[in-house]
């Protein structure tokens, strides 16, 4: 990865790492983290994910929006980047979303499809990121 600034290092990072783990925070503050599945990251580096509506990560976010999102990948020499982005998070659900980022492969998540109740979108808003590549040890950051 040849990138000089946080945002090359990140969009760099995230198009090797299909898998970020997203961190909330539970009602006594700590964090909770998993592994979901990057639906997009936009230009401005805005991050969708689809989730279930009734899952605790959405409760997480009613209560506490602000979120980290990681993201790590390994070279075929063996090194090392990662990174994350901070921001808030917002729970979203319309039909124009829903036919935007559909995909078939939801259906063994959302068996009544697109229309399915239980499909929520997350879209976070980054405000902060930070990235770290390991071949120099270089370290990035960034605000959006």
């Amino acid at each position: 990865m040849a990138c000089g600034d946080a945002k090359c290092c990140l969009r760099a990072l995230i198009e090797k790492a299909p898998i970020s783990l997203l961190v909330t925070n539970v009602s006594d503050g700590a964090p909770a983290a998993r592994p979901m599945g990057t639906v997009l990251v936009d230009s401005d580096f805005a991050i969708w994910y689809a989730t279930g509506r009734s899952s605790d990560k959405c409760r997480q976010i009613e209560a506490d929006a602000r979120v980290t999102v990681y993201w790590e990948a390994v070279d075929p020499n063996g090194m090392w980047d990662y990174g994350h982005i901070s921001g808030t998070a917002e729970l979203l659900d319309s039909a124009e979303l829903r036919d935007r980022f559909w995909t078939d492969q939801w259906k063994q998540y959302f068996p009544g499809g697109k229309d399915d109740p239980e499909l929520v979108l997350i879209k976070v808003t980054p405000k902060t990121g930070v990235c770290h590549h390991m071949p120099d040890w270089s370290t990035h950051t960034t605000t959006f």
